[in-house]
């Protein structure tokens, strides 16, 4: 049963990913008394995917869920995996509490919880810090404005997991991303976003090593760092070490 006092949680995915990819961690929170809401990215799908979409398809897609829940005078915690991260840190500027709070509304963001994320550094640079697309991964492959995972990303993403459990989550991904929801160069940084943000870094994460997260970390000014011992999904490797720091994040509010 949902608590009326507590907090939203939002959780906006990471490229490819689905909500079965979460499922884990939803459910405990829900058991909590929490009621979570899952973004479906509009630039993941399985099949003829629109390539002309990018980040700001999947800004759109977040705030047409986001705001409806603001406007009900809500306040919500915004978790936000991998590429996730991008399109989530542009739809909390502008909606915390404070700053809806001027305008006159009701509800907002009071909080981010960076998971393994990508972050902008410099305004009207890439994620990688400059003016260039992002380079082509060897476990990734780009062909006609579409990205598509090579077999040998398995051992990649789920690194953490057993055989077993690492092959039903590469069958749960979706087939298509788009190439453009990487290729972005806003005019704002990650540091631009005022709520409190904790970003968790994954110690055994082969996608963003830890060492490159230590970096995000830094550009992003965030104020709160939790370190597990994970690959880049803790979502689905290590559940309740992810719930402990939403819980902790969500009991400030």
């Amino acid at each position: 049963m949902v608590e009326a006092s507590k907090p939203v949680i939002m959780l906006v995915p990471g490229m490819l990913l689905r909500a079965a990819h979460y499922r884990k961690v939803v459910e405990l929170l829900r058991q909590q008394g929490y009621e979570v809401f899952i973004l479906a990215l509009a630039t993941s799908a399985d099949a003829d995917i629109n390539t002309a979409l990018d980040m700001t398809d999947d800004h759109r897609a977040l705030q047409e869920v986001l705001l409806p829940v603001l406007d009900q005078g809500k306040k919500v915690v915004i978790v936000a995996h991998s590429y996730g991260n991008l399109p989530a840190s542009t739809a909390v500027i502008g909606h915390s509490t404070a700053e809806r709070s001027a305008r006159g509304l009701k509800g907002g963001v009071e909080a981010l919880i960076t998971v393994a994320g990508y972050a902008f550094p410099a305004r009207g640079k890439s994620f990688m810090n400059d003016d260039n697309d992002p380079p082509i991964a060897s476990w990734i492959t780009v062909s006609d404005g579409i990205l598509q995972l090579k077999d040998s990303s398995k051992s990649i993403m789920f690194n953490d997991l057993t055989d077993h459990e690492a092959n039903e989550a590469w069958l749960l991904l979706f087939k298509q991303q788009t190439w453009k929801s990487m290729c972005a160069f806003p005019e704002y940084i990650t540091a631009d976003v005022t709520v409190p943000k904790t970003y968790v870094i994954c110690e055994k994460d082969q996608i963003i090593p830890a060492p490159y997260q230590d970096v995000i970390v830094q550009y992003g000014k965030y104020d709160h760092v939790v370190r597990l011992p994970s690959g880049h999904i803790p979502f689905l490797s290590v559940p309740d070490k992810v719930l402990e720091v939403i819980v902790e994040v969500a009991a400030k509010i």
